[in-house]
């Protein structure tokens, strides 16, 4: 799939987000929003975001690759895990 300059950037902030927003989670500081795993399966199902992430996905840390990739491989989750 061929994705623009500009969709890459935009796609790559929301990893960047939603990176922060793990480790956010990992330390305690909020707990984890009802229905994040459905946002990620939803989000990485589409063709733009799935494309920039098997692309960038090697340049994140291991445990939050390990996550999405989690949430990914288990889409329609009935209750979040």
């Amino acid at each position: 799939m061929e994705v623009t300059a500009q969709e890459e950037v935009f796609v790559i902030f929301i990893i960047l987000h939603l990176s922060s927003t793990f480790y956010a989670m990992r330390s305690g500081f909020f707990q984890k929003p009802h229905g994040l795993r459905k946002d990620i399966v939803r989000f990485f199902s589409l063709p733009i975001p799935r494309t920039v992430w098997e692309k960038v996905k090697a340049l994140q840390d291991a445990p939050f690759v390990k996550f999405v990739e989690k949430c990914y491989a288990f889409p329609g989750l009935p209750t979040e895990h």
